[in-house]
């Protein structure tokens, strides 16, 4: 709707997703006593849903390049979802600096950790946790690492008392290059004096694998070899289960 109105040819097929959106709805009712939410929230959408009026007031005020417009646009683009019956928006992702599918993620493990209570408290600590390592992009994986490690830093009462493998593999470089430097004093507080980062990129330290003698009885076609090599435990047993060997 924001393309088409801004004139800007977009060249998808608006009839192609309305039959897309029906199929996901079938399995979504299928599957609705699984998922909490369901009844709650969502419908199916039409684009004449979306209130053309609105958009166009949206992109006149972001248009204007003001500050205030934009502080007055956001509320607009909030009626929109609410008009589509959207759940409720939470204000605490922008302090927090977390995606809205990582803040449920990270709400479900706090439950299951007993410890619900310590959420704003984590919320609070995830854009320090992010800033000492590089601001990396909050997408999987590293979303989970970045609020894991905020947890347990408000649980253990101590920055970096302790320090999860996947967040010291951040610290390394194993999942590339971030944005900005890792904090060095977090870096020597968790990593040690004697490691030093990545100077390349990672698949760079790897050694080929693949055409490796394999004498695994599980392992029998190349592609139970990727499994094995890329999953470790959870492959193996998968692969045992498949071929019925005994562990």
């Amino acid at each position: 709707m924001f393309a088409e109105t801004l004139g800007l040819e977009h060249g998808l097929d608006k009839p192609l997703l309305l039959r897309i959106q029906k199929e996901f709805f079938a399995i979504f009712e299928e599957l609705g006593r699984f998922i909490p939410y369901a009844g709650k929230f969502y419908r199916p959408v039409d684009f004449a849903d979306v209130d053309r009026r609105k958009v166009e007031r949206i992109l006149a005020l972001v248009q204007s390049g003001r500050r205030e417009d934009l502080d007055r646009a956001l509320p607009i683009t909030r009626e929109i979802l609410a008009d589509l019956k959207y759940p409720d928006y939470d204000d605490r992702i922008f302090s927090s600096q977390i995606p809205g599918g990582m803040y449920t993620n990270l709400v479900n493990q706090l439950k299951e950790m007993g410890r619900p209570e310590i959420l704003q408290q984590t919320l609070e600590e995830c854009p320090r946790v992010r800033a000492d390592v590089g601001y990396v992009p909050l997408v999987t994986p590293t979303s989970q690492i970045v609020g894991s490690q905020a947890a347990f830093n408000v649980i253990f009462g101590s920055r970096y008392a302790f320090a999860s493998n996947e967040f010291k593999m951040l610290l390394r470089g194993e999942f590339g290059r971030t944005p900005a430097p890792c904090n060095p004093e977090v870096v020597r507080q968790v990593l040690g004096e004697d490691v030093r980062p990545l100077a390349y990129r990672a698949a760079a330290y790897l050694m080929p694998v693949l055409e490796d003698p394999c004498d695994l009885p599980f392992v029998r076609t190349h592609k139970d070899r990727l499994l094995h090599h890329m999953l470790g435990q959870a492959a193996d047993a998968f692969l045992r289960r498949k071929y019925g060997v005994p562990a």
